[in-house]
């Protein structure tokens, strides 16, 4: 069976949504003829964790160098300074800023977003690497993943990012070894909407380090179409798409609470200013004029500093339930019992290529979902083929309210909300995209042998 050197730079036990894509192809492409090799880095302290991921790589060949992630030193070098200055806020009599007032400050959902903060160690982070926080573990990681290569006699080589530091390791490599490559965009590298570069030298490096990159693939893949609009633009020879998408092993049955108020939940991390979820609460706040039905709204991941007294500061206190990082079946376990999964998504640069993990699993698991973001993107896309539910701009506030009432009315009549085309919404599962992959990687691995010998590939 053919061998595929696979580089990601976070692989469980770490957690998050850009895990689980290759922890679920590595699980699957055994079973289409690939066995994975995987090099990746320990996982960073304080980062998200998630021991149940690691049930879907057992028995895979797995090698850790140290990590060398910049905001986690930067984090570690200041702390010192943030406990001393937590000290001094406790000892300020007032509690706040000197000079500030009792009342100044926005209260309403503005407010919302402009505490949503990026953290401190994050935002020095930008200005000590490009083009992100695994900068400092690609020269390593390339020497690694040579030697790795040549030992383990892979066939062919996959980097994935973000962080995009693994997609430089991969062409490093590959132009040493000579090993057919397939780089996977799981965002957009210069259109990613979470990610603002700190000067135009910044936004100068990073766009360079991508023309350096992309051409040296023999295929890119990626989540979205206009992911692959952005490769294209960046020299890469030839693109695919692989969507995220959902592992039914994973989802537990949709059964909401009937006897509840109307539930909506957004499951993942609330990001400033892309999922920000400022403009749902001014919707809440809105049904609440149009309907007496209450309406709940939970957050089951991580927020900004600041959020919490945000939405307390909206007067939707009681309405709002923020859980935090749940490990990713518990997530599930707990999102199923709402009755309609939020996608969140800014109407900003690199958006209409933002289409998480968690659109598939809401779907996956039969649930009506509730996009507020633009509509010409992916996401929306997705929602129409599968039959899924309603997308409404974040900026139409009244459109938005209307809906939140109309099903919470449709709730209270005992009605069904949204029922998704489970044909449709099968397209989308982990063995499909497992599936795809391997074709891919055997393409490209006949394509360089052709290239090379004029004879097929043989295995």
């Amino acid at each position: 069976m053919p061998k595929v050197l696979v580089i990601a730079y976070e692989f469980p036990p770490a957690g998050g949504g850009g895990v689980q894509r290759w922890a679920k192809m590595c699980r699957y492409l055994p079973e289409h003829g690939w066995t994975p090799v995987v090099l990746t880095a320990e996982p960073v302290a304080r980062r998200s964790r998630d021991e149940s991921l690691l049930a879907d790589v057992v028995g895979v060949e797995v090698h850790r160098i140290p990590h060398r992630h910049v905001a986690a030193a930067v984090a570690s070098a200041i702390e010192p300074i943030k406990r001393l200055r937590d000290v001094l806020r406790r000892i300020r009599p007032s509690g706040r800023a000197p000079g500030s007032s009792p009342g100044s400050g926005a209260q309403g959902p503005e407010h919302a977003r402009s505490l949503a903060r990026t953290p401190l160690s994050s935002r020095i982070a930008r200005y000590l690497a490009v083009p992100d926080d695994a900068a400092f573990w690609r020269r390593h990681a390339i020497a690694a993943a040579e030697s790795l290569a040549r030992v383990s006699e892979v066939d062919a080589i996959v980097a994935t990012g973000p962080p995009f530091s693994a997609l430089i390791v991969g062409a490093a490599v590959s132009r040493r070894t000579g090993l057919p490559l397939i780089l996977d965009m799981r965002d957009g590298w210069d259109t990613n909407p979470v990610v603002r570069m700190p000067t135009a030298w910044h936004l100068r490096r990073s766009n360079a380090l991508e023309r350096e990159t992309l051409p040296v693939a023999d295929l890119v893949t990626c989540t979205a179409p206009a992911i692959g609009e952005e490769a294209v633009r960046f020299g890469a020879k030839a693109t695919r798409v692989i969507p995220n998408g959902f592992d039914e092993a994973d989802l537990p049955r949709h059964a909401p609470d009937r006897d509840a108020p109307l539930t909506l939940v957004f499951m993942g991390k609330v990001y400033a200013g892309h999922s920000d979820p400022a403009p749902l609460l001014a919707a809440l706040t809105r049904a609440r004029e149009l309907t007496r039905l209450p309406v709940r709204f939970e957050i089951i991941g991580s927020w900004p500093e600041g959020l919490e007294s945000s939405v307390a500061a909206t007067g939707l206190g009681d309405a709002v339930t923020f859980t935090g990082y749940l490990p990713h079946r518990e997530a599930l376990e707990r999102t199923a019992r709402a009755d309609v999964g939020v996608l969140l998504i800014a109407d900003r640069p690199g958006a209409a290529g933002s289409c998480p993990a968690k659109l598939y699993e809401y779907l996956g698991m039969g649930m009506p979902v509730l996009i507020v973001g633009p509509d010409d993107g992916m996401p929306a896309a997705v929602l129409t083929q599968t039959q899924g539910g309603v997308v409404v701009h974040p900026d139409d506030t009244e459109r938005l309210a209307e809906e939140i009432v109309r099903l919470a009315e449709a709730k209270a009549n005992g009605n069904r909300l949204i029922v998704p085309d489970a044909a449709a919404v099968a397209a989308y599962s982990r063995r499909g995209q497992a599936a795809a992959m391997a074709v891919a990687l055997s393409e490209v691995v006949e394509r360089r042998a052709f290239a090379r010998t004029g004879k097929p590939h043989t295995t």
